[in-house]
């Protein structure tokens, strides 16, 4: 199997509004292979990519196991990364190194300082195997960070701060209904990126487009399905949250660019547009949270008509055969659909229908029978734009 060396790039949250979707990243030397240039770009696509660090100079490389400096380091390829928001802090371990290292993202030194602590728990692994390579990062919405081996033997966790200590929590265990579909297999389920849920859950990105979601608390892994409408030479080499809950997955190779992915139906479609954005990058991270809980009315991006408001489902759960209510306090005017969803994002039901005299209130009747479940309800107005999405237990 090809070592996976991957290219970096890291969506940071920032505290300004107007740097909230600057995109920093490990960027490519024209050495094949050698991911270590930090760029950054808009994650709105209005801006060219700019250097912050390039990977052909040197850097001050803080030791902090011993608290000394070392000057005039040399850069390193990087296979994985996360961003802490609360810290301000982009953790990265890299390639054939046992090290955490991070760079506070506030940093304005004219060189750049890089902090690194060596761990017992990753110098055990033989990183010279693909296997062993770690290759997903993440940091949760606690700021705790998570990594992860190829082979998902490993997966570690990590605090963030400016003392961090690592720990192996142990192997990824298949859920009895991942079938042949192991999150350990080496053509399907190796490389990738991992990306934190709002949910608590943490979202594996295979190279192959796979989806596994992780309970780190139990370590079980559930296979959700694959990422639709991605080119067919696309291999998600990176994956991050966008500011909206989106997904945005990159390709390491054949200047591909950027998809955005939605995390219910996992429908990926292109981001940007433009030559600057079909670069190769891979291992996306950022301060960002992947929406997988239900959204309402109320958030930013849900408003019917200019208007904020809530919109609710009943009886929840449902049982088979039964209406489902709908109710707003905002009213609902013309064709609407409503869609079923299962966790693998397939569309079960799809129902168009049309609401008059400023509707507060409707029942849906689904026509098929169901295996008993969780599934996702969405309902999206006459231009396609989703009014709500949220999740829907069948009994």
């Amino acid at each position: 199997m090809k070592k996976l060396i991957l290219p970096l790039f890291l969506i940071s949250a920032l505290s300004s509004s107007a740097q909230k979707e600057t995109v920093f990243g490990f960027g490519a030397l024209p050495t094949p292979n050698q991911w270590k240039t930090i760029q950054a770009f808009s994650a709105e696509g209005n801006t060219a990519f700019r250097t912050i660090y390039d990977g052909t100079k040197a850097y001050q490389l803080s030791n902090g196991n011993a608290r000394k400096n070392m000057n005039g380091a040399e850069a390193v390829n990087v296979a994985a990364a996360g961003y802490s928001t609360g810290s301000s802090q982009l953790f990265f371990i890299p390639m054939d190194m046992p090290e955490l290292r991070w760079i506070h993202s506030t940093n304005s030194n004219e060189i750049p300082v890089f902090n690194t602590i060596r761990a017992s728990v990753l110098e055990r692994l033989d990183l010279t195997k693909t296997e062993n390579q770690i290759t997903r990062m993440t940091v949760n919405k606690q700021g705790v960070g998570y990594a992860m081996t190829n082979d998902a033997m490993h997966l570690f966790e990590f605090s963030t701060g400016n003392n961090p200590v690592i720990r192996d929590l142990g192997a990824i265990i298949d859920a009895s209904s991942n079938g042949q579909m192991s999150i350990h297999q080496t053509c399907t389920s190796f490389g990738g990126d991992m990306v934190a849920g709002d949910d608590g859950k943490l979202y594996l990105i295979s190279l192959r487009n796979h989806i596994f979601e992780i309970d780190p608390a139990s370590r079980i892994a559930n296979y959700v399905g694959t990422i639709k409408g991605l080119p067919q030479t696309f291999t998600s080499n990176g994956a991050a949250a966008l500011p909206n809950g989106d997904l945005i997955v990159s390709s390491s190779f054949g200047n591909q660019g950027l998809y955005s992915v939605n995390p219910i139906t996992w429908e990926a479609k292109k981001l940007f547009s433009g030559e600057q954005y079909e670069q190769n990058m891979s291992d996306l991270a950022s301060g960002y949270l992947l929406a997988r809980r239900p959204r309402t009315l109320t958030s930013e991006n849900n408003v019917v008509n200019g208007v904020k408001g809530n919109l609710h489902v009943y009886p929840n759960p449902l049982n088979q055969g039964k209406d489902l209510q709908f109710v707003t306090d905002i009213p609902l005017k013309g064709d609407h659909h409503v869609q079923l969803f299962d966790l693998s994002g397939k569309i079960i039901e799809n129902q168009k229908i049309n609401l008059t005299g400023d509707a507060k209130q409707f029942n849906v009747h689904f026509n098929s029978s169901f295996t008993q479940g969780t599934y996702f309800i969405k309902l999206t107005d006459m231009n396609g734009a989703t009014v709500e999405t949220t999740k829907l237990i069948i009994q």
